[in-house]
Formats: structure tokens, sequence, C-alpha cells
């Protein structure tokens, strides 16, 4: 899990930074990290649910994608406007 987590970040990142000209950069970061957020919200629920434990890693790593995702809702409403989205 936590090489996904990693390599999700890091794609994340390299978006953000080394692609970030790129026209379809803004989607691609947008659907990156959508998807980060459900895989992490997934394990959130088999935290509570299945193993009744808590991860404080897990829960501020929830909280960071949670973060990157709204500000890439953000970027992607400049992008191509609110009524497209």
């Amino acid at each position: 899990m936590a090489l996904v987590g990693i390599v999700g970040y890091l794609l994340i990142l390299s978006l953000a930074t080394v692609y970030r000209e790129k026209a379809e950069t803004r989607l691609l970061l947008l659907l990156a990290s959508s998807g980060g957020l459900g895989f992490a919200a997934y394990l959130t629920y088999i935290e509570a649910r299945i193993l009744r434990a808590w991860c404080i890693l897990c829960l501020s790593s929830l909280a960071l994608i949670a973060a990157i995702t709204a500000l890439s809702i953000v970027l992607a409403q400049k992008l191509y406007g609110e009524d497209r989205l």
C-alpha cells in the first residue's frame, strides 16, 4: 500500500510541477487526485468498519489528498469554466 501511495503522490507532484504548462494537465491532475481521494476513502472505510483501528498517517494522507482534489477542482474550473464541469 505504501508503494501505491508514493507512486500516486509522485504522479500528482509531476503533473503539478513538470507538466504544468500542458493544456491537458489540469484535467489529468483532477482525475489523478480524484482517484487518489476515492482510494483513500476506501481505505478509511476499511479502517473504520473492518479493522476498527485508526492510523494517524492514513487520516493525514486522506486530508492531504482531499485538499489536493479541492485545489484541482479550482484549477479545472479556471481552465474549463464553471458551467462546463
